[in-house]
């Protein structure tokens, strides 16, 4: 396929990672219709730390370089119902948990990233309802999380909040049923959820 496209020569991983690109998108058509046939709607993830130009920590350690993820074209196609959005991937590795001050994992300059913005901005003009995805067990101390629950609902671009990864709230124990907390974050959640009801 690069071949007919481009010819003969040394190849451009740029125009490399395009002619993938452009079969992954055709998998996304296929899904889209599938997906839809059935009566159901596509949701898909947009990792705004791996779809972007730049090599970054979460893109060379979590996904292929060599294709192009034309999330742009997904939407603008119509083949999406409603996107959810990664605003980071690794952050526990650029700000540990317990440090005095995080910056990669603070919500308020994750939405001030340019990609972050135009993702929400292509979302909102499609009218696509957005999933906002935070890591609960990493970097953000549980007042900051709990807090950035609200931030995103009032944000007016953020529909919905999806606390990753329930592993870290409550966990299975071989000694006895059910789920057992893990800390005080499943307290600390149904408290600012009964908060955020109580307007």
């Amino acid at each position: 396929a690069y071949r007919q496209r481009f010819g003969e020569g040394e190849i451009d991983p740029v125009k490399l990672a395009a002619v993938r690109g452009d079969f992954y998108t055709e998998f996304v058509r296929a899904a889209s219709a599938l997906v839809r046939s059935r009566g159901k709607k596509l949701q898909v993830h947009l990792h705004a730390e791996a779809f972007r130009p730049e090599l970054t920590f979460g893109q060379q350690h979590g996904m292929p370089v060599n294709i192009e993820f034309q999330w742009r074209r997904w939407i603008e196609e119509g083949l999406v119902d409603e996107v959810h959005l990664r605003t980071s991937w690794f952050e526990a590795a650029e700000d540990p948990l317990g440090a005095a001050e995080t910056s990669k994992s603070k919500l308020s300059n994750a939405l001030a990233d340019p990609i972050v913005n135009d993702m929400l901005a292509v979302a909102q003009q499609h009218q696509l309802p957005v999933t906002l995805n935070r890591y609960i067990g990493r970097a953000a101390a549980l007042p900051e999380y709990l807090d950035d629950i609200v931030r995103a609902q009032q944000d007016g671009r953020i529909d919905r909040f999806d606390v990753y990864e329930y592993f870290d709230v409550a966990q299975a124990s071989p000694d006895k049923p059910g789920l057992t907390p893990k800390g005080e974050r499943l307290a600390g959640l149904k408290a600012r959820w009964s908060q955020i009801q109580s307007g």
